[in-house]
């Protein structure tokens, strides 16, 4: 679980690739800190919609690129849904 300074895409994913599970802006509430924190401590992945959205748009740009072992453990995907996070942010599938 990261506490970010900004919404930089650079940052943002550079701590996804390092392993985070969970990524807060400072400005975040408190109530939806603690929503980010339950969800990552039950095994989950948790980070704004524009910075979802972000993640989309990377893989998007680098369909060829997949997760490391330590996302793909994070996020609890298996190879198969790995495999369709490129085409979901492509918006459909081949």
């Amino acid at each position: 679980m990261m506490l970010g300074m900004n919404d930089d895409a650079r940052e943002f994913l550079n701590c996804i690739g390092s392993g985070i599970a969970g990524y807060v802006l400072r400005d975040t509430s408190s109530q939806r800190v603690l929503e980010a924190v339950q969800v990552v401590c039950r095994g989950g992945a948790f980070c704004d919609p524009h910075l979802c959205q972000l993640l989309f748009n990377y893989f998007e740009k680098n369909s060829n690129s997949m997760p490391s072992f330590m996302i793909r453990d994070a996020l609890g995907l298996t190879r198969r849904e790995l495999e369709l996070v490129p085409l979901l942010a492509r918006g459909g599938f081949e």
